[in-house]
């Protein structure tokens, strides 16, 4: 029942689907004379996901009143989400502007949450007494100063090794190298890293090591190499290790389970 002439906000959103839809479907109608690989595909929704995150934050809550505060009124959920857009919005410009310390306090702040619902999982299963401070500092300490800029590096590497491979045989290629390669050797760092900061000697954390590393291994090979193919077929580069950052919360619970 609006002014003549204006449009509904729902069949505004409906069209602004409809319009992204309709580009991926004419560009297939433009290239149908020849298959497209999966890897292509990948690409374009790579760089049409990347497009739409980095537009600005629309307008929300139904029609309300703009507050001075740059807010505005009339519909909550509408305004929660328009903050949230807001928030998203910086990061993304962050992690442009200042790639490596955003990713590393990412990878920082993220450790500290995975450890600390790790750590309560184990002391209600009875695995261990007490929340331990010092194994929690450890997970921070790694995620910010040693994951964060290692994962930086190796995808940096990763996206930008020349093989001669296309399509799936690349991805499959770069799985097989975080997997087998960077996979194991970050496992070990990772763990012997907690048990010396948890407070072991040097015997200890080889002891600690040979007693639950191929266990940890083997979880990581259960889990990791789905995420990854996921990760290097669908999410933007400059994405990739907030979407493995993610991964890694639920990787560090299950971790700090076993450690």
């Amino acid at each position: 029942d609006g002014k003549e002439g204006e449009v509904p906000q729902s069949m505004a959103a409906a069209g602004g689907l409809g319009g992204f839809a309709g580009g991926v479907s004419v560009r297939r109608e433009e290239e149908s004379d020849e298959p497209r690989s999966s890897q292509d595909i990948g690409e374009e929704l790579r760089r049409r996901v990347a497009h739409e995150m980095r537009r600005p934050p629309p307008m929300a809550g139904g029609g309300g009143v703009r507050r001075p505060g740059g807010r505005q009124g009339g519909g909550g959920g509408g305004g929660v989400s328009a903050e949230l857009l807001s928030w998203w919005n910086k990061y993304l410009e962050a992690n442009k502007q200042y790639p490596l310390a955003t990713k590393m306090a990412t990878s920082g702040v993220l450790s500290a949450v995975g450890n600390s619902i790790g750590q309560r999982i184990a002391i209600a299963r009875g695995k261990q007494k007490d929340f331990a401070m010092k194994k929690f500092a450890a997970f921070i300490l790694f995620g910010s100063c040693i994951s964060g800029p290692a994962s930086h590096l190796w995808l940096k590497f990763l996206n930008s090794r020349k093989t001669g491979l296309k399509g799936q045989q690349l991805v499959l290629y770069k799985i097989c190298l975080d997997r087998l390669v960077y996979g194991p050797c970050f496992n070990a760092v990772q763990m012997a890293f907690v048990y010396k900061v948890s407070g072991q000697n040097a015997e200890q954390v080889w002891k600690s090591l040979k007693a639950n590393f191929l266990q940890a291994q083997t979880l990581n090979l259960k889990m990791w190499p789905f995420a990854q193919y996921f990760n290097f077929n669908f999410v933007p580069p400059e994405l990739q290790l907030l979407y493995m950052n993610f991964v890694a919360l639920v990787w560090t619970i299950l971790l700090s389970t076993i450690l």
